[in-house]
């Protein structure tokens, strides 16, 4: 799923200790809209879409396939200030949990948590290190 055109596109890839990659992150940004992360897997073939949720959770974010169909979200910790997020699943689990501890990023992925959700948050979070807001 190309970008559409006028929306500029950022890369990183995100590899094993081995060397061999386990996604690709497309950061997408157009002129006036909040940017969104595509993650793909290492073919190239499926991904998934990490977008603002809207005005109802002004900070929080939808997971979504590529086809649109929601597979979690990531919201703010409840009693946090700006910096620590939870990410759930479709039944509401958490699944990983995200924190600023500037200039450093903490991930904490649950057990319970799915490989996908682990792979969202973990691009989500490389995402906040490369100024994704």
């Amino acid at each position: 799923m190309p970008a559409a055109p006028g929306v500029q596109t950022t890369y990183w890839e995100v590899r094993d200790p081995a060397g061999h990659p386990l996604f690709r992150v497309e950061k997408r940004r157009a002129r006036k809209s909040a940017p969104e992360l595509v993650v793909w897997d290492p073919s190239g073939v499926t991904g998934h879409i990490i977008r603002r949720a809207g005005d109802n959770s002004p900070d929080g974010y939808a997971l979504l396939a590529l086809d649109g169909t929601w597979v979690g979200s990531v919201e703010p910790s409840p009693g946090t200030k700006w910096g620590a997020y939870e990410f759930r699943d479709d039944r509401g689990v958490t699944a990983a949990r995200s924190a600023s501890r500037m200039p450093e990023w903490v991930l904490r992925l649950e057990p319970a948590g799915s490989p996908l959700l682990s792979r969202l948050a973990l691009a989500f979070t490389i995402g906040r290190l490369h100024g994704h807001r």
